[in-house]
């Protein structure tokens, strides 16, 4: 009886911190978490453990502690290889690898993806690519190496997939999310309309909306921002960022807070201030340096020389 009821109160644990998390509330769904982990590996539930470390480490990520992000990451792999469980196996080397993208180890992120991958078609050939948010997570290292044509084939596959499948909001507003950054890419690389990027974008964020999960939206909004500067719609582009500096403020979301204000910089540049896209360059360059966000030096090195 013992056990099922420690079980249980894993369980319950793991709800309140999903819930607090879907709230936008993380630095509180921490600790149900970490609780309810510290059972599950006390029972030797492997299986569960490893959901539960991989909740971590995506919730660490979002919150700016890349090294708490790549800690728990690293437990995931070591817990879900104990469970012997193929999509656990898979799951958490893409977790992993989403943290140490972060910290600017790209090479070795894409290896971990490709392994991942291995996995995906060994326990499932017929779905031999990633998909939901494991594959939103390569598709967006793959975007930014501006690999645009990569991405349109994937999430144009797992978008197919998950229609099909009845799958749930998230994935599909995911998918939608990488086919309107790539439809963006295209159309820049290739000098078309951006019709094809806003029908995907505003799907996205529609869909982000709906399935509830804050740090998704503002990935969307920030997204949509991104093709209304480009179009030079600057009341739209602030409003999207506003929207997604508000939900990323509220919730204490660094890694986003950094993201937007580089779209405020980008922003400002374009109305011609220079004042307010310098400050707001150096609020981003002093949080991603203390974050450890690497993998955002490149653009700010570009918009320095802007």
């Amino acid at each position: 009886m013992d056990v099922l009821n420690e079980g249980y109160k894993a369980f319950i644990l793991n709800e309140a911190g999903f819930l607090l998390r879907g709230l936008g509330r993380l630095a509180e769904s921490a600790q149900p978490f970490q609780a309810s982990l510290e059972i599950l590996i006390t029972q030797k539930n492997w299986k569960e453990a490893a959901t539960r470390a991989d909740n971590l480490s995506e919730l660490y990520l979002i919150i700016s502690d890349i090294a708490g992000s790549v800690r728990y990451g690293e437990q995931c792999v070591e817990l879900a290889d104990k469970s012997g469980d193929a999509f656990w196996r898979m799951v958490s080397r893409t977790t992993l690898a989403d943290a140490i993208r972060q910290s600017g180890m790209i090479e070795k992120a894409e290896k971990l993806f490709k392994t991942a991958e291995g996995i995906q078609k060994e326990f499932q050939p017929e779905y031999p690519i990633l998909s939901s948010l494991p594959g939103y997570c390569y598709c967006d290292l793959l975007l930014g190496q501006e690999k645009y044509q990569e991405v349109l084939r994937r999430a144009g596959q797992t978008l197919e997939w998950a229609l099909k499948g009845g799958l749930s909001l998230l994935t599909i507003a995911l998918d939608h999310l990488s086919l309107g950054r790539a439809y963006m890419l295209k159309a820049q690389e290739e000098n078309n309309t951006f019709t094809d990027a806003e029908v995907h974008l505003n799907q996205a964020v529609d869909g982000l909306r709906q399935a509830g999960h804050q740090e998704f939206i503002v990935r969307g909004l920030l997204a949509r921002a991104s093709l209304h500067l480009i179009r030079r719609d600057h009341n739209k582009a602030q409003h999207d960022i506003d929207s997604a500096f508000s939900i990323a403020n509220r919730g204490g979301m660094g890694l986003h807070l950094s993201d937007c204000h580089l779209a405020y910089t980008r922003l400002y540049y374009a109305k011609g201030d220079s004042a307010k896209a310098r400050k707001h360059l150096t609020t981003a360059k002093e949080m991603i340096n203390r974050m450890g966000y690497h993998r955002r030096d490149k653009e700010i090195e570009e918009l320095e020389n802007s």
